[in-house]
């Protein structure tokens, strides 16, 4: 600005905030970066850098008062029981005499009334 000093800057680098420009303080700010150069930067390059995150100190404050109000007993879960356990569904549903096993009710209902079953049923009584 006007014969002042420009400072070269990289992006994050952080700086120090010394004295607004004194014809243009809207515009430029003298600062100093750490390594120990100073010059004249665009205010628009420059922010303020927040000490922690507010957002999480005030989460922080709210915590306790929430951890007080939840004491809510954790829902009871069932044991987890495999839908590919085989022997379960195998010997559940399985027909002996046609040495058959299946995957359902709706299945083995169905062979219990086929004509293949009725079938193996009759001859089973006349070789008794």
């Amino acid at each position: 600005p006007l014969g002042s000093v420009e400072l070269s800057l990289k992006k994050f680098e952080e700086l120090r905030i010394h004295d607004p420009h004194p014809m243009h303080s809207e515009h430029w700010v003298f600062v100093s970066t750490q390594d120990g150069r100073k010059g004249y930067v665009p205010l628009q390059y420059v922010y303020k850098k927040e000490e922690g995150l507010p957002w999480l100190e005030i989460k922080k404050l709210e915590e306790p008062e929430k951890k007080e109000e939840q004491h809510v007993a954790k829902p009871e879960l069932k044991p987890y029981r495999s839908a590919y356990a085989k022997e379960e569904v195998a010997n559940q549903y399985r027909c002996d005499l046609c040495s058959k096993s299946f995957n359902g009710p709706a299945p083995y209902s169905s062979h219990m009334r086929s004509r293949q079953h009725l079938d193996e049923v009759e001859a089973a009584e006349y070789y008794k």
